[in-house]
């Protein structure tokens, strides 16, 4: 088996497989059966002050391993993460990323807490490009652990976004964020398979990875130095090698665990110690 462990940020990971911020990192048990089943590292869900009240339903599948969403950010408030969920993996093994966002305000109220109660590394994340660089600034000027900052598809400047996060501060990347709006209609009621005043959602899973290979290599080949982890449509171990030959540092996976379960994880780490001892 080849030695898989691979250095983001200057923090050592046994593997280069993360799990990206969803559903399954709800709470530290969540993350902490993930680093069970293998993954190396885990993004939590994004905390905010408040709870999200998400629609039901407000995830469905619309086949060959993409999903549509219309989640808002962590189902458990900040207050439970710092006294309650951070803590409890201070023990795990693993490394613990916290999503934060979606506004400077809110990376200001939390960024030091979320640190103190246990976060390796903060990654902040907006709707709106025009935030980020607010939003790394806030965590750098807060905290003296790594902070990513996670770029969408859905900004037509998404280059210019992560060369001003990386002016910022920003020490890493993650490259993308779900893509949309997106619509898909139930053929038997005529109405979108997810409510909304639209039917509007976000798109996961395996219909990225063309989109999210691209934006990689572009990322870094405009910034050869700087640690990305490629996240989106990442279904198998040769779609990870896929990542890591276009540059990237770490692979955050989310989607295709969520619809074939956790131990995903593990026999994707396994099959990948196979093929780096051909292709990277």
């Amino acid at each position: 088996m080849a030695d898989l462990r691979t250095r983001l940020c200057g923090i050592e990971l046994a593997n280069p497989l993360i799990v990206s911020s969803g559903p399954l990192t709800w709470s530290a048990r969540g993350i902490r059966r993930c680093f069970e089943a293998g993954a190396a590292a885990a993004v939590t869900k994004t905390i905010a002050r408040a709870a999200a009240v998400n629609p039901t339903p407000h995830i469905t599948g619309i086949g060959r391993g993409s999903l549509l969403n219309t989640e808002k950010w962590a189902d458990l408030p900040a207050s439970q993460w710092i006294k309650h969920e951070l803590p409890a993996l201070a023990s795990a093994d693993g490394v613990v990323i916290a999503s934060v966002g979606h506004t400077a305000q809110e990376v200001e109220a939390l960024a030091r807490d979320l640190v103190r109660a246990g976060a390796d590394m903060l990654e902040v994340v907006s709707y709106r490009a025009a935030d980020m660089v607010s939003l790394v600034k806030t965590a750098k000027g807060l905290t003296d652990v790594p902070v990513l900052a996670k770029v969408s598809p859905n900004w037509p400047d998404l280059l210019d976004c992560v060369d001003a996060c990386l002016a910022a501060g920003a020490d890493g990347i993650t490259a993308i964020d779900s893509l949309g709006p997106a619509l898909h209609v139930d053929i038997e009621t005529g109405r979108p398979a997810l409510g909304g005043r639209r039917g509007y959602a976000w798109l996961s899973g395996a219909a990225l990875k063309p989109l999210t290979v691209r934006i990689v290599a572009d990322v870094c080949l405009r910034h050869p130095e700087v640690p990305v982890i490629a996240t989106g449509g990442v279904s198998t171990a040769e779609d990870m090698v896929e990542m890591l030959m276009v540059g990237a540092t770490a692979v955050g996976a989310h989607t295709t665990p969520l619809l074939k379960g956790i131990n995903w994880f593990g026999r994707t780490v396994d099959r990948l110690g196979r093929l780096s001892l051909i292709h990277i």
